[in-house]
């Protein structure tokens, strides 16, 4: 008899890692270079939003793209050269690295941030080989709360909706899988 397939969706931001403290202490660097004021209050209200809504969000203003762009990039640097102060979640951590273990499942990510930041931070503590898949902001077209991310990997790996499950912070993602009738487990950070 065919046992069924799983599928285990980890949003990455606040999920698998706690990661929104050093997030802060890189914008608020990049901010203060540029002479612009962060508002803070603003920065935790909004965090989880696609980033040049964020963005302008935190600076109170619209900004140029080219002004946005410098502060990515200043953020960025400032993160990954502070990469060690990132906290994993051990918890959801460890069950991916168990999850990945059988052959029944698969494990994913689908995040609304970039790509190459998660891929930078995912090599950087050693956990590339436990995910099957990433999707992020830039393999759709809208991000979450849409459920497109979703969707794209459920028909990648053929998975019944009743054999998934999505672990994510934001209520985006519980939209996301609210949307999508798949089960949802919001995880916090209580520290």
């Amino acid at each position: 008899m065919k046992k069924d397939k799983f599928l285990y969706i980890f949003d990455f931001d606040e999920t698998l890692f706690f990661n929104k403290n050093l997030t802060f202490k890189s914008y608020n660097f990049a901010f203060k270079k540029l002479n612009i004021n962060l508002n803070k209050n603003s920065f935790f209200k909004n965090f989880g939003l696609p980033r040049n809504l964020f963005i302008n969000k935190i600076a109170e203003k619209n900004l140029s793209k080219s002004l946005s762009e410098k502060i990515i990039k200043i953020k960025n640097n400032y993160f990954f050269n502070n990469l060690s102060k990132n906290i994993e979640n051990e918890v959801l951590i460890n069950l991916v690295k168990n999850l990945s273990k059988s052959n029944n499942n698969y494990v994913a990510i689908a995040s609304s941030a970039s790509k190459a930041n998660i891929k930078k931070q995912i090599k950087f503590f050693n956990l590339q080989n436990y995910f099957n898949i990433i999707l992020c902001r830039e393999d759709v077209k809208k991000t979450k709360p849409d459920d497109e991310v979703l969707r794209k990997l459920q028909k990648k790996f053929k998975i019944k909706k009743k054999n998934i499950i999505f672990f994510d912070d934001s209520k985006f993602g519980y939209l996301a899988a609210k949307k999508f009738k798949i089960k949802f487990l919001k995880f916090d950070n209580f520290n």
